[in-house]
């Protein structure tokens, strides 16, 4: 209603100035001919109507942008981000309803405040160079705060400024915007609380590794004393073995026996140490080349023996060469046991793709085994049935899928009872 009186006034004084105009021109104007004035009447009617057109267009455009100071306001105060204007001094001039609502302050009461009483006292001085920064470079910045919230604690905000000039004063000001990073804050130091809690027990385990370690070579030091005095007292029976009967005999080659697969099950138990707990370095390995040398190592251990090894070459992978040679000893030692009965041995050594990835893989003509019963083959001193009988204790396959799985690898078995066996095995490419 207000604005609709105040146009009809406008176009009345405008009227009353457009007369008076016409009025000094017509006594200044010569006398006008008939025709003239004809001519004349039509081009103020062509003018009165375009102007009633352009007030029309401005009175349209004049609503448009109405409704969009409007909108720009609705956006302005609903917005969940506080937003402030502050004068050079840290003056509140304008702020929204959500920082309002944040600081806990009538939204008039707000902006005859100051700013910097809404800080915690060590966030003033820096708050104040932040102004003075924005001010002087006119460019945007940022800088952390602690503010006192409305329930009277403490928040953290990342206060983001600008420099503006005031459309009313003509004065700089800083538009703020202020976003709570408290619980960011929260989580971050609970992440840096629990690294320190991860890295505590991280060394807490290595030093309890490294006391596992000690214990494991003490105790194996300690058990492999009393087997070299066995078998050094063996040796001394056996050079008067023409004294012993055949029972005696008999007893002696037990012993022996017995020694030396004690001697085995340490070595093998210090094998499964190291692969749970050993030093770990990884580099790219000649797999082909470590398979080549067990083969060497078993011929000359065995040299009755008369077996066929197919090694791939040129197989290399990302592992530790170390951990991956007792794999291959323990793999390519079980075919050579399990191909024992058959007169035309063969044990392999190869690499195929298997569900999208590269495998190893150690296969043998042997004996093979059920894979009913296969869910024993990794359990150490566990036997799969069978009527030939080799020996072992099956540690080193559990060795073999600890070191394994220590590269982020996988293993398994596939095999038919006189099909011979394949054990398959795979070491990640992007380690």
């Amino acid at each position: 209603m207000n604005s609709d009186t105040d146009d009809s006034e406008s176009t009345r004084d405008l009227r009353r100035r457009a007369e008076a105009k016409v009025r000094d021109s017509r006594d200044e104007a010569p006398e006008l001919t008939l025709e003239n004035r004809i001519a004349l009447i039509h081009e103020l009617q062509v003018h009165q109507i375009e102007l009633e057109m352009q007030n029309e267009e401005l009175r349209h455009s004049q609503a448009v942008a109405q409704g969009l100071l409007e909108r720009f306001q609705d956006l302005y105060d609903f917005a969940p981000v506080c937003y402030l204007t502050l004068d050079p001094a840290g003056w509140i001039r304008e702020s929204n309803l959500a920082a309002a609502s944040y600081l806990g302050k009538e939204r008039g009461a707000l902006r005859n405040s100051n700013f910097m009483t809404y800080l915690r006292r060590h966030s003033i001085q820096p708050f104040q160079a932040f102004m003075n920064e924005v001010l002087t470079t006119g460019t945007s910045k940022t800088c952390e705060v602690k503010l006192i919230h409305k329930r009277d604690r403490s928040v953290h905000a990342i206060a983001e400024g600008i420099v503006a000039v005031s459309p009313d004063s003509g004065e700089r000001e800083i538009r703020i915007a202020l976003t709570d990073i408290t619980d960011r804050r929260r989580m971050e130091e609970e992440i840096k609380t629990l690294n320190s809690e991860l890295l505590l027990k991280s060394n807490r385990l290595e030093a309890a590794n490294q006391d596992l370690q000690w214990f494991v070579s003490s105790v194996s030091h300690d058990l492999r004393n009393p087997i070299s005095h066995i078998v050094s007292a063996c040796f001394l029976i056996e050079d008067q073995a023409d004294r012993l009967d055949q029972e005696g005999r008999e007893m002696l080659a037990a012993i022996n026996r017995t020694c030396r697969e004690m001697g085995e099950t340490i070595t093998a138990l210090l094998d499964l140490a190291r692969a749970s707990w050993g030093t770990f370095r990884c580099v790219t390995t000649d797999l082909s080349r470590l398979a080549n040398e067990t083969a060497d190592e078993l011929r000359h251990r065995h040299p009755e023996r008369d077996v066929i090894f197919a090694i791939s070459s040129g197989l290399v992978a990302d592992c530790d060469p170390v951990l991956l040679k007792i794999v291959l000893e323990n793999l390519m030692g079980n075919a050579w046991k399990f191909t024992a009965p058959r007169p035309g041995a063969r044990i392999e050594f190869g690499a195929e793709d298997s569900r999208g990835e590269r495998a190893f893989f150690v296969r043998d003509n042997g004996i093979g085994f059920d894979m009913t019963r296969a869910d024993k083959i990794f359990t150490p001193f566990e036997r799969l049935d069978s009527q030939v009988k080799v020996e072992g204790h099956g540690v080193g396959l559990e060795s073999s899928r600890r070191i394994i799985e220590r590269h982020g690898g996988r293993i398994w078995a596939e095999s038919e009872p006189d099909q011979g066996a394949t054990f398959y095995f795979t070491l990640p490419e992007d380690r």
